[in-house]
Parts: structure tokens; C-alpha cells; sequence
């Protein structure tokens, strides 16, 4: 037993429990790389604003706010054609978004509405967007699988989006990884085979840190699994660098001082020995320090903070290696691990270091003003500008930044990710005054400066809904009531018009009276007359009975017959002529009664239609609602009523409604009233005028009867005066020839007494007609004088309106009708911005600067105060109010990323000091030690921020480049303080200054040589394609620089040279308390 545990066996124990060690934990370890892409995305706490609001919109129904957007682009514009193609290659992704792990898609040809917001305006864009399924965002098949579906012939196609960017960047830094193990591995093989001049010993440190990377990565990837330990993007790229670096380090100060050992004449297990005692020290001070940085981290809130911790598991497996597996490869190779240069161990000073020394030993004050010169000026330069701009990180190659670029060009660089607000309340918002709370959020919004575009339920599209502001709907009462007022002036024109005619006509209806005197007075004569010639008739026919002898008397009694035949005859010739005035009179009065009925009732109608198309009601609800906007406004504004010309408005705006109803019904009594009876009247008379009409008709039938009977019973009196002779012969025929006409007589006689009664009630209804014509032309000025004044009352009420409506709309209000909830462009603004229960309402805000912008993230407070301030004492006052988006993220991420930042310098820095004082058990040394590296961080970040800003045109360092940057620069300085200080206090019998030199000159190669090493390790960062790291190697690269070449060799010195002896306190140069000297001095006396 005691034979295998000797120290032939030990040597290859180790490499043995090394070799189980990887293959167990090979066995049991998932791919990191996977796990980075799983988990390796920014991940805010629980309680800040983006991850509280994505739990209320899961708790309220909404879906995940992960997105991928697809742009389809055709740089020389887009024909029909395209489009075409486009949407059916949108319509096969719906089909199969299932598969796809799509959960919903939005583009313009569902919504045609969306045209202005998803099609560029110089046609060559089309976007579209898919809400991914959270748990498969950042799957690699997914994201493959939707690139392939999106792809449309003639058309160029991206994916892009923040996580797809995330993604892209990972990516990248895994393929920077492998240039950079490679470039290192490279570049260490090289520098150790020309520090050391063998072809072995550059292997060794390789194998111990590629053992140590493989075995820390086994195990952070076993840890994350199954303990969800943080892991970056960054976490292995950090791990490579640092085990590289100090690995190597390490590895050079070890097997330099085993080699020195070695030739002092010690075998090499006593070489070992020695090397553990003194360089192996140094080397547990050295990784304790940088084990403590690394370790706190992961008690800090970041998660990307917190992965970096994953390199104090690095460390551990790097001293377990270089303490373990280097002292067997020692201890297997001896003098061979140097072949094929086995000299001795020659240690040169180094001639700059000595220079700087000397320098700074001799000059203190001119060396220390160099210092401060070189510190100062970048640091006072560095305007602290952060950048959070992602795109920028990688190369444009990749297809989510050529995305991201085509949106910027295409559609404005806000447009790629808008801020989204969120207000959730206790209530359903699905009502009118929720909707009028929101749009006032809305205008709000959008008066702030930075503010492209504001989409809401009150504004869906970027544009208002113009039918909820009371501006827009009084501007439109005030064109409405504009045309209502011109149409109710030609009314009125109307009826002055038609009262202007009435009374115009009243004179030819007096003529007409007079004429249907007349008429009646000879149709009576006519009727004596015909009365008159019964008699004559009764007369001669009795004489014809009697058969008179005389022919004296026969002649005498035919002429007398004649004479009254001539009279008879005259008056019907008279009658004739009155009944042909009469008719003609009747003709004109006829006409004129039909054109004044037919005129009467197109006024009618015309009224009628008018009466309809003016809605006095609307105006009434019109009016009611400015009312009560215009009390909602001063109770908010109780000043305004100190203005005379606006309490004189709000007063006349209030006396509207009742004036409107008030001249409505005058109107409508005036109108029904005055023109139903006129046109009552007017049927009426122009009923009696057709029934006299019909009666002239039949007098003037009768008439030309009695023309007849005349004319034949003249012919008789012709043939008896003629035939007298004849007279015996022909007295039987004369005798019926007038029984004939007498019985015609009675025909004629009381054909007249009914047209004189026809005449006498056409007479009365004249007389009746022209009083009503009186009354009508009265009643129709008095109409057209009330229209007149209705129409004053509503250009006056029109005025305010009009100067209602000319207002601000943010002064005027809001009314929402619930029949705008029936609108389909309103419901489709429902389902985008409010949950399916309506107590989640979202407000997207998309602003001009790009979204990874400082100004844009400075917006968020601003939006935010702008809600909150909107909300004061409305429906949404106990509202809660957050916001998501890139914007808000990166907001959210710099408050913590800096409050970590400083939390961690300050963890760092303390603990630092505590581990230094401890270790070089001294108070003072720690202090200007951490005072030079702090100081050497900020010197290089003020360099490298002016080089970025200056010369290559960035905004400035990405925001993660401070903290590693810092991290890095604390936690490797501190090695070489190490170095210098346990290398001075082995120095004996010199002075501070003496030994300060001479440790100088012997430090300075090593130093150098692991400042160059570690200084190529970073520098293989550069091409790696990722800027933050390139950002990061130059911090590191610049900061090693100036600590040195300017620090270690110059302030350093200087400090040390100032506090003389007090270096140490309260310890002395070999660590002993000088407390405990002077008590124990003091018993000895």
C-alpha cells in the first residue's frame, strides 16, 4: 500500500482521477451550446414592469408579445404580381401556423385596413408578423422552418426581430468562440516556444487549460440543466479568456521558478517542492482575488451579470489543475519538459521595466504628474454614452439585420419596435367612457415631440376615429345646419312668394265675382223673356184655336208675335254672348286655381322634405352633448367662466335646444295649419267650379235648343205670314208647329232658373273663396316671417358651433355614441386592443429614433408620466399602468444593468481590499493597489469610447462592455500586483526603494511576457465578428497597456517609495503585528 502511494505512483494518480473526472462528467453533461440558445437570452426579474405585464395580459387572455417579422422586399418596387405571390404565401402560413408554431399572424390582405402600416410607401416592402409561441421563440428548427415558408419567387425574403437578432448574435459568438480558441491556442504555442525555447512546454499549459475549460464547461451545463444556473451568450467566451490567460500565467510563473529550482542544483521533486512553497503561493494569492470577483457576481439581480460567475467554477478546475496535473507532468518529465533548450536559467532584467523603475524611484513627482496627465485627460473626455444597439453588433450578413435594415429604410427606424402601454383596470373597458378616457391618453401621447405615430382603440390606425371628438362632430352640425338654415331661406322666399300672388290675385277674382253677377243678373232677364213668349205662344196658339176670321187681326197678332219673336231673339243673342264671357271667365279662374294648387302643394311637399332633412332633434342631442362636455370642461377649467364672450356662449349653447323645439312647432303649426286649409279651400272652390263648369256645359246644350225652337218657330211666323193665304189649309200644321215650341218653353225656362242658382252659389263661394285668400296670404307671411326668425335663432347657435368646432379637440372633449361599438372597424380595433374581458387595454406608441437608441429609452419615464398624468380623476384613475417592448426592455435592462454595475464596483472593490489585506497583511498596499486598477479601467475606457466615437463613429461602448471591461481589469490586475508585491517582500536587507528596484528588474520579464500573453488572448477576440467583444478586448488590451508599462512600473514604485515602511502596516516586511513587537518589547523591559 505504502508502495503505490509513492511518489512514482502519485505522479500518475492524478492524471488517472483527471481522466475518470472527464469522462464521468462527459457522460452526465448536456451540449452548454444548446443550453445558451435555450436560456441564454436576457431575462428580466419577475417584479419589473415588462415581466408583470406579460402576467397580466396571459392572466387577461392575451397572447405572448413575442414576435417575428417577415419582410418581403423588391427593391425595383412591387408589381401586382408580387403581391399576388405574397399573399399566397401568407394564406399557405395560416394554413399551416399550427405546424409552425405560429399562434397568430397579422398582415395588410387580412386587414386591408393595415395597407398604410404594412406596405412601405414607396411600394417596395410588404411586412408581416407572426406571434410566436414563447416556448419555441428561440428553437433554430422553428425559426428554419418559417424562413423556408416565407420564401415567394420574385421576391426577397427576411426574418428579423429583436429575439431573432439575439439569436444571430449568439450564433456569432459561438463561431467568434472557435476563432478565437483557435487564434489563441495559435498565438500561446507560439509565445511559450519562444519565452522557454522548447517544443514541450508550450503544450503543457494548453493541455491543463483546455482540461480545466472542458471539465468547468461539463460542469456550469450540469448546473444550469438541473439547477437553472445562469448562462450568456458570453459565459464560454469569458471562460476560454480568462483560463487562457491566467492559465498561462500561472503555467509560465510556475514552471519558471521549477526550472530556476532545477538549476540551483534540487532534484525535481524537491525542485516541485520549493516551486509550491514560494511560486505556488503567489499563485493561490494571485487566483483568490479573481476566484472572489467572479464569485459575487452571482449574487447580483442580472442574469447576464450573474452568468459570469460561471467563471469562478473555471478557476477552481484551473488550480486544481495546475496543482495536481502540472506537478505530475513535473514530476513524469523533469529536465526533459525544457528540451530541446535545457540551459540554466538565466534571469535577465528587463531593460524597459528598469528604465521606467529608475525613472520613477529618482523623479517621483515629475513621474507621478506623467501619470496623472495620461489618467486624466481620456477619463475627463469619456462622456459616459452607452450604447444598447444590438444591430450593430454583428455583421450585416446575417439575415435578421438585413431585415432590420430594410424595415429602417423602408418604414423609419421607430417603426421596427414601438413601445406598447399597458392600462389594466378592474373593469370592462368596453364602453363609451373608457374609450374617451383612452383617446385623451392618446392625444396626450402623441403631443409628446418624439412621437411618430400613436395606435389605440380611439385611434386603430394612427389616425383619429373623427366621430368620437365633439370638434369634428360640431363641425359637422355646423355644415349641416349651414345647409338647413339655406334651405329654410328659400321656404321662407317660398311663402312670401306664394302670400305676394295670393293677394296679387285678389282683384282678378273680384272681376270674377262681378262677372258671375252679371251672368245671373241676364240668365234672370233671359228667363222673363222666355216667360213672356209662353204668353205670346199661349196667345197665338189660342187664336190659331179659335180660327179668327180677320185677317187684320191674324196679321196684327203675327206681327205682333214677330216683334216679340225679334225680342226673344236679341236676348239670346245677349245670353249667348254672356254665357261665351262667363265661360271664358271660368277658363281663367280654372287655370289659375289649378296653378296655385299645384304650386301650394309642391310647397307643401318641399316643407315636407325639408321639415324631414332637418333633424332638430340630432341638433337637440347635439347640442345636449357639447353641454355636457362643456360642463365636464369647467368643472376641470372653473376659471374659463371668468371669460364674458364664454359664459355668453355656454348660456346660448344652452337656450339652443329649447329655441329649436320652440321654432320647430311654430314651424310645423304654421306650415300644417295654414296650407291645409288653403289647399281645403282651394279643392273646394275648384269642386264648384267644375260643377258650374258642367252646368254652363248644359245651359249652352239648352241653348242652342231654344236658338232652334226660335229659329223654327220664326220659320212657322215666316210661313203662317207668308202661307196667310193658305191659312185654312195649313192652320192644323201651324197649330202643332206651336204646340211644339210651347212645350220647349218650360225646357228652357227652368234650365235657366238652375244656371241662375248655379251662379248664385259660384257667386257665394267666391265671395267665401276671397275671404280665405285673405287669411291664407296673412298666414303664409306670418309662416314665412317665423321661418325667418328660426333661421336667425340657428345662424346665431350655428356661430358657436362653428367657433366650437374650430377649437383644439383637446379642449373641446370627446363623445362616444354607443353606436360607434357596431362600427366593423371598430370591432376589429376591439380584438387588437383590448383583452377578450376588456380590463386589458394596450396603447402602441412608435417614436422617430431608433428603438436600441438612449433617446428612445429616455421616452419611456416620459410616456409613462404622461398616463399617469392622463388618468388623474377619470373612470382609470385606480388603473395599473407598464410597458413592453425592445424599448422599455432595454429601459428596464439599463436601470438594473447600471444599479448592478455600481453595486457590483463596489462589492468588487471591497472585497478585493479585504482578500489584498489579508493576503499581503498590510492596510496601506491594498488601498493604492486598487486605487491603480480602478484607475487603469477608467484611463482605458475613456481611450477605447473616444476610438469608437471618434474614429470609428459608434455612439459609444456597448453597455456591457463596462462591466466585463471592469470585472476583467480588477480581477487579472490584481495578478500582477501579486506579483510585484510578494516578489518585494522577499527581497531582504534593502531598502523600500532598494528592493522596489530590484524587484522592478527582475518582475518586469514575467510580467510582460503574461501581460503579452494575456494581451494576445483578448486580442484573438477581434475578428471574432461580434463587437461587443471586440470592445471588450480592446478595454482589456488598452487597460494592460497602461498598467504596464505606466502603472506597475512607475505608480506603484512611487506609492511604495512614499509610504516607506508604513507599506506594511499594521504589519512589518516579514508579516509579523507590530502591535504584538512593541507589547512584547515592552515585557522584556
Amino acid at each position: 500500500m505504502n508502495k503505490f502511494f509513492d511518489k512514482k505512483n502519485l505522479r500518475w494518480i492524478s492524471l488517472i482521477l483527471w481522466t475518470i473526472l472527464i469522462i464521468a462528467l462527459a457522460i452526465f453533461s448536456p451540449s452548454l451550446t444548446k443550453l445558451v440558445s435555450e436560456k441564454g437570452a436576457i431575462v428580466l426579474p419577475n417584479d419589473y414592469p415588462p415581466q408583470v405585464i406579460k402576467q397580466l395580459s396571459i392572466e387577461n387572455g392575451g397572447e405572448n408579445n413575442n414576435q417575428y417579422i417577415a419582410v418581403f422586399n423588391v427593391p425595383t418596387g412591387l408589381t401586382n404580381a408580387d403581391e399576388n405571390n405574397i399573399k399566397a404565401t401568407l394564406n399557405k402560413i395560416s394554413k399551416e401556423k399550427d405546424k409552425l408554431h405560429i399562434s397568430s399572424i397579422t398582415d395588410c390582405f387580412s386587414n386591408t385596413a393595415l395597407k398604410p402600416q404594412m406596405i412601405s410607401k414607396n411600394n417596395t416592402t410588404i411586412l408581416a408578423i407572426f406571434n410566436i409561441h414563447s416556448k419555441k421563440l428561440n428553437n433554430p428548427i422553428i425559426r428554419k422552418n418559417i424562413t423556408n415558408s416565407i420564401k415567394t419567387e420574385g421576391v426577397k425574403t427576411y426574418l428579423t426581430g429583436n429575439s431573432l437578432i439575439e439569436a444571430d448574435i449568439n450564433i456569432a459568438s459561438q463561431k467568434g468562440l472557435g476563432i478565437t480558441t483557435t487564434i489563441t491556442v495559435i498565438f500561446i504555442f507560439l509565445v511559450l516556444f519562444i519565452v522557454f525555447r522548447s517544443f514541450i512546454i508550450p503544450f503543457v499549459p494548453l493541455v491543463l487549460i483546455i482540461l480545466s475549460y472542458i471539465a468547468s464547461q461539463f460542469v456550469v451545463a450540469i448546473l444550469s440543466k438541473y439547477f437553472n444556473f445562469p448562462v450568456s451568450n458570453y459565459t464560454q467566451v469569458f471562460m476560454i479568456c480568462i483560463l487562457f490567460g491566467m492559465g498561462t500565467d500561472y503555467c509560465i510563473l510556475l514552471i519558471s521558478r521549477f526550472k530556476e529550482e532545477l538549476d540551483n542544483g534540487l532534484n525535481k521533486y524537491e525542485a516541485i517542492k520549493q516551486t509550491y512553497k514560494t511560486a505556488g503561493k503567489t499563485v493561490l494569492f494571485s487566483a483568490t482575488p479573481i476566484f472572489i470577483v467572479f464569485t459575487i457576481l452571482y449574487f447580483v439581480q442580472f442574469s447576464l451579470y450573474k452568468s459570469a460567475s460561471s467563471v469562478s467554477i473555471s478557476v477552481i478546475f484551473l488550480i486544481l489543475a495546475l496543482f495536481t496535473l502540472l506537478p505530475s507532468i513535473m514530476a513524469i518529465l523533469g529536465h526533459k519538459l525544457f528540451f530541446p533548450f535545457s540551459k540554466k536559467h538565466n534571469n535577465k532584467e528587463n531593460k524597459v521595466w528598469s528604465f521606467l523603475g529608475k525613472f520613477a524611484l529618482t523623479k517621483p513627482i515629475l513621474a507621478l504628474l506623467l501619470v496623472i496627465v495620461v489618467c486624466v485627460i481620456p477619463i475627463c473626455l469619456d462622456n459616459g454614452v452607452e450604447s444598447f444597439n444590438l444591430v450593430n453588433e454583428i455583421s450585416s450578413k446575417y439575415p435578421s439585420i438585413q431585415g432590420f435594415n430594410i424595415i429602417a429604410n423602408n418604414f423609419g427606424i421607430g417603426k421596427i419596435s414601438p413601445i406598447t402601454i399597458y392600462i389594466a383596470n378592474d373593469k370592462s373597458m368596453k364602453s363609451p367612457e373608457y374609450v374617451e378616457t383612452i383617446a385623451k391618453i392618446s392625444d396626450n401621447l402623441e403631443k409628446d415631440p418624439e412621437v411618430k405615430q400613436v395606435m389605440s382603440l380611439s385611434q386603430p390606425l394612427g389616425t383619429r376615429l373623427d366621430d368620437i371628438y365633439v370638434d369634428t362632430q360640431a363641425g359637422i352640425v355646423n355644415k349641416g345646419m349651414k345647409t338647413g338654415t339655406k334651405d329654410l331661406s328659400k321656404i321662407g322666399e317660398g311663402l312670401s312668394t306664394t302670400s305676394d300672388k295670393l293677394k296679387n290675385s285678389e282683384p282678378q277674382l273680384q272681376s270674377a265675382i262681378a262677372d258671375i253677377n252679371k251672368l245671373d243678373s241676364g240668365t234672370l232677364k233671359t228667363k222673363d223673356g222666355v216667360i213672356e213668349l209662353q204668353s205670346a205662344l199661349n196667345t197665338l196658339t189660342n187664336s190659331i184655336t179659335l180660327e179668327a176670321n180677320a185677317s187684320g187681326k191674324l196679321k196684327s197678332g203675327v206681327q205682333e208675335a214677330e216683334n216679340k219673336l225679334n225680342e226673344l231673339k236679341n236676348g239670346e243673342e245677349e245670353i249667348q254672348q254672356g254665357y261665351n264671357e262667363v265661360g271664358q271667365n271660368l277658363n281663367l279662374v280654372s287655370n289659375k286655381i289649378n296653378t296655385v294648387t299645384n304650386k301650394v302643394n309642391s310647397m307643401v311637399n318641399y316643407a315636407n322634405n325639408l321639415k324631414n332633412s332637418i333633424d332638430l332633434n340630432k341638433l337637440n342631442n347635439i347640442s345636449n352633448n357639447i353641454n355636457s362636455n362643456l360642463q365636464n370642461y369647467i368643472k376641470a377649467n372653473p376659471s374659463a367662466l371668468k371669460n364674458k364672450d364664454f359664459r355668453q356662449a355656454v348660456d346660448d349653447l344652452s337656450n339652443l335646444s329649447k329655441t329649436a323645439n320652440s321654432y320647430e312647432e311654430q314651424l310645423s303649426n304654421a306650415m300644417e295649419s295654414d296650407t291645409t286649409e288653403f289647399v281645403n279651400q282651394l279643392n273646394s272652390l275648384n269642386s264648384g267650379m267644375q260643377k258650374l263648369s258642367s252646368a254652363m256645359n248644359e245651359l249652352n246644350s239648352k241653348s242652342t235648343l231654344i236658338t232652334n225652337g226660335i229659329s223654327e218657330f220664326q220659320n212657322g211666323i215666316n210661313e203662317v205670314y207668308n202661307g196667310l193665304n193658305e191659312l185654312n189649309t195649313g192652320l192644323n200644321e201651324t197649330n202643332k208647329g206651336g204646340n211644339e215650341i210651347l212645350s220647349k218653353v218650360p225646357e228652357i225656362s227652368n234650365a235657366l232658373g238652375e244656371i241662375s242658382d248655379g251662379q248664385s252659389k259660384i257667386n257665394s263661394g267666391f265671395q267665401e273663396f276671397s275671404g280665405k285668400i285673405n287669411e291664407l296670404s296673412n298666414g303664409l307671411g306670418t309662416g314665412a316671417s317665423d321661418i325667418n326668425k328660426i333661421n336667425s335663432g340657428i345662424k346665431e347657435a350655428n356661430g358657436y358651433i362653428n367657433k366650437w368646432s374650430k377649437l383644439p379637440y383637446g379642449n373641446t372633449g370627446v363623445y362616444v355614441p354607443k353606436s360607434i361599438f357596431n362600427n366593423s372597424q371598430f370591432k376589429e380595433a376591439i380584438n387588437n386592443y383590448l383583452s377578450p374581458n376588456g380590463q386589458l387595454a394596450t396603447i402602441t406608441v412608435t417614436l422617430k429614433e431608433n428603438p436600441y437608441s438612449n433617446q428612445a429609452m429616455n421616452e419611456i419615464p416620459k410616456l409613462k408620466n404622461i398616463v399617469k398624468t392622463s388618468i388623474i380623476g377619470t373612470n382609470l384613475s385606480n388603473a395599473q399602468i407598464g410597458e413592453d417592448g425592445l424599448i422599455s426592455l432595454n429601459y428596464n435592462i439599463r436601470s438594473m444593468a447600471n444599479h448592478d454595475y455600481y453595486e457590483v464596483m463596489v462589492l468588487v472593490t471591497i472585497s478585493v481590499l479585504i482578500a489584498l489585506m489579508i493576503l499581503l497583511r498590510s492596510l496601506v498596499m491594498p488601498i493604492y493597489i486598487l486605487i491603480s486598477i480602478i484607475l487603469t479601467y477608467f484611463t482605458s475606457l475613456g481611450i477605447v469610447q473616444l476610438l469608437f466615437q471618434k474614429v470609428f463613429g459608434y455612439v459609444g461602448l456597448n453597455w456591457i462592455t463596462l462591466f466585463f471591461g471592469f470585472v476583467i481589469l480588477v480581477s487579472l490586475g490584481i495578478d500582477y500586483s501579486i506579483f510585484i508585491i510578494t516578489r518585494f517582500k522577499q527581497t531582504e536587507g534593502l531598502s523600500v526603494k532598494e528592493g522596489m528596484l530590484d524587484t522592478i528588474k527582475v518582475m518586469g520579464k514575467v510580467i510582460m511576457s503574461a501581460a503579452i500573453i494575456l494581451g494576445g488572448t483578448f486580442a484573438a477576440l477581434i475578428p471574432s465578428g461580434v463587437l461587443i467583444l471586440a470592445e471588450i478586448s480592446l478595454v482589456v488590451i488598452v487597460g494592460l497597456f497602461i498598467y504596464v508599462v505606466l502603472i506597475l512600473p512607475i505608480f506603484i514604485p512611487i506609492m511604495a517609495q512614499m509610504f516607506n515602511k508604513a507599506n506594511f502596516w499594521p504589519y512589518d516586511k516579514e508579516g509579523n503585528f507590530l502591535l504584538s513587537k512593541k507589547n512584547k518589547k515592552s515585557e522584556d523591559v
